[in-house]
């Protein structure tokens, strides 16, 4: 879902937002009449999961028009949460295949569960100015944290500082080479 509002003249706020959930029930059989006649271990498995993952990501964008340039800044975040808890249950020893619908037949039951949780969060920034639509300069800074890395390891900084020349907005480039639509460095 995305959702844009415009507050002032040059200024925008905006949000990403999303929710999945998938659930899953699982049955499997391994019969009698799928093994060997002279050694036979009737089993059946029953598992359920359920795998959810929420995101949000709002944004303020700001853009004005200074000079002979356009001036933009950005800022925002983003979040994300992913859970999944699955069960898991095993029958063996089952007297005969017509059982292995069902968990009661087995003579032996091995349960399992598991449960997992990975987060993510952001915040970044981003200043650009661009004058008379040939030269560029901008700084981005960010910070991002993952649940993936161990204690104290969880966030990292990051930043640049760019600037830029589209040479095919120069008249004498646009004379000499008028196929050339765009060209950045």
């Amino acid at each position: 879902l995305h959702i844009e509002y415009r507050l002032l003249q040059g200024l925008n706020i905006s949000t990403n937002l999303g929710y999945g959930r998938n659930t899953t029930s699982e049955h499997s059989e391994y019969p009698a009449a799928a093994q060997n006649p002279s050694y036979s271990y009737i089993t059946a498995s029953f598992a359920n999961n359920v795998f959810q993952t929420i995101n949000i990501e709002p944004q303020i964008n700001y853009k004005k028009a200074i000079g002979k340039g356009v001036f933009s800044a950005l800022l925002g975040v983003s979040y994300k949460k992913n859970t999944n808890n699955s069960n898991s249950t095993t029958g063996a020893g089952y007297a005969n295949d017509y059982f292995l619908g069902s968990i009661i037949g087995a003579t032996t039951i091995y349960a399992s569960d598991n449960s997992n949780i990975y987060k993510y969060d952001a915040g970044f920034a981003r200043l650009n100015y661009i004058y008379n639509q040939k030269y560029i300069v901008n700084l981005t800074g960010r910070r991002d944290g993952s649940s993936n890395f161990g204690p104290g390891k969880q966030f990292g900084n990051f930043g640049s500082i760019g600037a830029g020349w589209i040479f095919s907005e120069e008249k004498g480039f646009r004379n000499i080479l008028p196929f050339f639509s765009y060209g950045k460095l």
